[in-house]
């Protein structure tokens, strides 16, 4: 089902189904708003390929970075969470974290580049990715990992890349956001954010999960899970399913 014309905001998309897709799940399912006359108007609504701009609005306890238009600042807040960092020779520092919290998350997107934090000493700091090995906090009862690594299609700086599934292949998820503007207006701005998926072995050898050659790709990198390669090649997974695949992975099947 595509929804046309249907007013509201970004944040109520977890109200809308997609063709079998809910967005709370990151499914692949796609959100274009447009903001009409400072109304916000929710243009398509369908399934796309990952390799695609597809609009994602994540509302379990993390969301996308999204812009004070699209969440009035009522529904924003800053916020300092206790966390940790970890440096490329181990050593932990405790501090705290000054983040952006929207509705019941926190903005993953906006901690990607670059996070704000206070160490023990009162002093505020940016810490970049370059700079650690990993960030660590908890929210929502949940812990969050977010590990430098190099995105394939941003080559030339690292990102702090939340962390998914950890086992001898890591599943890493990247948010970006693209902004479109029209001829001359704000008005007829076009928000799109992309959730992109990558997969990485112990040996550092790092994959973006994407539509374009999966069964190809996907099952070769697999190759030494002949019960997992055999499922990718028979289709019982897309890029989509990279959860699923990695769970998989390092559970007890390819043992």
């Amino acid at each position: 089902m595509v929804a046309h014309h249907t007013y509201g905001s970004p944040g109520n998309a977890s109200r809308y189904r997609c063709r079998g897709f809910i967005p709370g799940e990151s499914r692949g399912a796609t959100y274009l708003w447009s903001n009409i006359g400072g109304r916000w108007r929710l243009d398509e609504c369908k399934p796309e390929p990952l390799n695609k701009l597809t609009l994602f609005v994540v509302l379990l306890p993390f969301v996308a970075k999204v812009s004070s238009a699209q969440f009035p600042a009522s529904q924003s807040r800053p916020v300092q969470v206790t966390g940790e960092i970890v440096y490329a020779n181990k050593k932990v520092e405790p501090v705290k974290f000054e983040m952006l919290a929207i509705l019941n998350g926190i903005s993953v997107e906006d901690i990607e580049n670059k996070i704000h934090y206070i160490n023990e000493k009162g002093n505020r700091k940016i810490l970049r990715p370059k700079d650690a090995e990993e960030i660590r906090f908890k929210w929502d009862e949940q812990d969050v990992r977010m590990v430098s690594r190099k995105p394939r299609h941003e080559a030339t700086k690292k990102k702090f890349m939340r962390l998914l599934d950890d086992g001898r292949v890591r599943l890493y998820e990247y948010i970006k956001t693209y902004r479109f503007v029209g001829r001359a207006t704000i008005d007829r701005a076009r928000v799109q954010t992309t959730i992109y998926w990558y997969v990485e072995r112990k040996d550092a050898r790092m994959m973006m999960m994407k539509p374009l050659g999966f069964k190809k790709k996907m099952s070769k990198y697999f190759a030494d899970c002949p019960k997992l390669a055999e499922r990718i090649i028979a289709g019982a997974y897309k890029a989509i399913d990279a959860g699923q695949i990695v769970q998989y992975y390092n559970g007890d099947n390819c043992r």
